[in-house]
C-alpha cells in the first residue's frame, strides 16, 4: 500500500495512492492446488492453479481457473424464480520466458464470463404505498434480471536489466462488454 500521489509511478488515476498486487509468479517446479466450496443457495464453486516449468530454466507457465454456479439466497415473490443467481467462469494463463540473466518477458492472458441475475426490486413501488400495504402486494417479472459480462485482457511485458538502469515496456489490450436486461411491473405482468 502506497500512500500519497504516486502519479510518476502508476499513472494519473494514483493521485491519492495505490495498492500494488503482485500476483504469484510461474514456478521452476511443478506445482498445483484444487480448492472446491459448496454453500447455502447450492452455490457451488471450484478454483485451480498449476504452474510448472515447459523448458527448464527459460520457460514456466502458470494457469488458473475458477468455475461457479449459484441460485442464490432471493428468490421473486411472485413466482418463486431465483433472482440473484450466478454463473461465472474465469481463466488467467501466463508464460514466462528468462534467456538470460538480464531479459525476461511475461506473457498475460486473462477471460473472464459471467452470468447473474441483476436489478433486484423493492417489495413496493414507492413509499405513498405503504399506507395500503397488506404484505400482498409485491412486483412481478415477465424476465428475471440478467446481467451479462465478458472480458478479455492480454499484456506483454519485458524488463531489461542494464546493471545501472533498467527498461520495462509493457503492451497491453483489454475488452469487456456488459448488458443488462430486465422487466418489472407492481400491476399484472401482461399489461
Amino acid at each position: 500500500v502506497l500512500r500519497g500521489p504516486q502519479s510518476a509511478v502508476y499513472g494519473a488515476n494514483a493521485i491519492a495512492g495505490a495498492i500494488n498486487i503482485v500476483t504469484r509468479e510461474p514456478t521452476d517446479e511443478f506445482a498445483g492446488r484444487i480448492i472446491a466450496e459448496y454453500a447455502k443457495g447450492d452455490d457451488k464453486r471450484i478454483q485451480g492453479s498449476f504452474s510448472g516449468p515447459l523448458i527448464a530454466g527459460l520457460l514456466r507457465f502458470r494457469v488458473q481457473v475458477e468455475g461457479r454456479d449459484s441460485d442464490g439466497l432471493i428468490d421473486s415473490a411472485s413466482n418463486g424464480r431465483d433472482l440473484d443467481f450466478a454463473k461465472e467462469f474465469r481463466t488467467r494463463g501466463q508464460l514466462s520466458f528468462t534467456p538470460g540473466d538480464r531479459l525476461s518477458l511475461t506473457l498475460l492472458g486473462e477471460y473472464n464470463k459471467t452470468r447473474s441475475g441483476a436489478t433486484y426490486q423493492g417489495k413496493i413501488a414507492d413509499r405513498a404505498d405503504l399506507d395500503r400495504f397488506t404484505g400482498d402486494d409485491g412486483p412481478r417479472r415477465r424476465l428475471i434480471g440478467e446481467e451479462k459480462r465478458e472480458l478479455y485482457r492480454f499484456s506483454l511485458r519485458g524488463n531489461y536489466d542494464f546493471g545501472a538502469a533498467e527498461l520495462i515496456s509493457v503492451t497491453a489490450y483489454s475488452r469487456s462488454t456488459q448488458t443488462t436486461d430486465s422487466s418489472l411491473c407492481y400491476d399484472g405482468p401482461d399489461d
